[in-house]
């Protein structure tokens, strides 16, 4: 039998958004420990209970905007990088010790590790989703039908894994891209954050437009490069 998850897709983003915070938060967190903050362990961030890195009213309002946006299918924001992100970044619900250079040994330097580190986690937990796929498929066990749905569910939350993972790595102010990129090159970050401070949330949302088709690409690169390391 045949199980139609079409409907499902708005829970299924949401489920993959759960998981995606909680490996970012708890790679996150060990970061930050390593670099000298200890509020991370204070106010217990160092778990991968997604209770400690999950705002619940963060996680409701975002499955309401999801399911609306999928029931009602607004065009203009559907061809954005992510749709859900982008709403989930306007409700600016987040539920994380706020990375501060200054509290970290290394300053600058060891920001831009935090924030890559934060990224590793979510391809970490986006190979484990890929092998559970793999797996699947050779558990005499489990019927054909839930092997691909199995599969489905899978797809899915890779995709939304990574779109949340590269939408913190925009260099925007207040998301963890900033970070990086004052490390990499200070003079365009700060040219950033003056054009975002001049047209407020029309700048945010013209740098999302601007960085939407390459972060696409990306994001189908990464894909395919993961799916050639677990299925060679």
């Amino acid at each position: 039998m045949k199980i139609d998850l079409t409907h499902l897709t708005p829970l299924i983003y949401l489920f993959s958004m759960v998981l995606a915070r909680t490996f970012r938060g708890f790679f996150r967190a060990v970061a930050m420990h390593l670099q000298g903050d200890e509020r991370v362990e204070e106010e217990g961030f160092l778990s991968l209970n997604p209770v400690a890195h999950i705002d619940a009213i963060g996680i409701v309002l975002s499955f309401l905007l999801i399911t609306a946006l999928t029931i009602f299918s607004f065009p203009l924001i559907a061809g954005m990088m992510s749709t859900f992100i982008f709403m989930i970044y306007i409700v600016g619900l987040r539920n994380e010790v706020p990375l501060e250079p200054r509290r970290l040994i290394e300053n600058e330097k060891g920001a831009a590790k935090v924030v890559l580190t934060s990224f590793a986690g979510n391809l970490v937990l986006v190979l484990l989703l890929m092998y559970l796929a793999k797996i699947s498929t050779h558990l005499g066990f489990i019927s054909a039908a839930m092997q691909n749905s199995i599969k489905i569910v899978s797809v899915i939350s890779i995709d939304g894994v990574l779109r949340l993972a590269l939408f913190f790595l925009l260099p925007v102010p207040s998301l963890d891209g900033m970070y990086l990129l004052h490390y990499i090159n200070p003079n365009v970050a700060r040219m950033i954050e003056d054009f975002e401070e001049k047209y407020g949330f029309i700048g945010f949302f013209l740098i999302l437009m601007i960085l939407d088709a390459p972060i696409t690409i990306l994001k189908a690169l990464i894909i395919k490069f993961l799916y050639f390391l677990v299925f060679i």
